[in-house]
């Protein structure tokens, strides 16, 4: 009973890590291109 119960638990967490984990790079990536483009766009607005 309890084997089954991790078994369920490991398989659940290994299913929403697989869901998450690309999920929470791409939002990543996101956020790293927005800072990326406010920063240009700040110091090209300063520099004119």
């Amino acid at each position: 009973m309890s084997l089954g119960i991790s078994l369920f638990l490991a398989t659940k967490n290994s299913w929403s890590f697989l869901i998450w984990k690309p999920f929470i790079n791409f939002t990543k990536h996101i956020s790293y291109d927005l800072g990326i483009n406010i920063m240009i766009t700040y110091l090209y607005s300063i520099l004119n």
